[in-house]
């Protein structure tokens, strides 16, 4: 669950611990209260990956934070 004050456009993305782009979780405008999402540990063609270690970036008008989560 992320919760997003004022509004804007909102990107929350998992990358690997090398880097790369995972997947995309959410892409748009939120609508008012927490935003609540889900992953299931599939990358961007639906595949599964890896258990490990892996970052979710939220990104929203130049600033961003990052959460790190551990698939097992």
């Amino acid at each position: 669950e992320l919760a997003v004050p004022g509004t804007g456009k909102v990107d929350v993305l998992v990358y690997s611990v090398k880097g790369e782009l995972v997947k995309t979780l959410y892409r748009g405008v939120p609508s008012s209260g927490p935003l609540s999402l889900e992953w299931t540990g599939d990358n961007r063609t639906g595949g599964r990956v890896s258990p490990g270690i892996y970052f979710v970036v939220a990104r929203r008008d130049g600033k961003s934070a990052a959460c790190k989560v551990i698939l097992r």
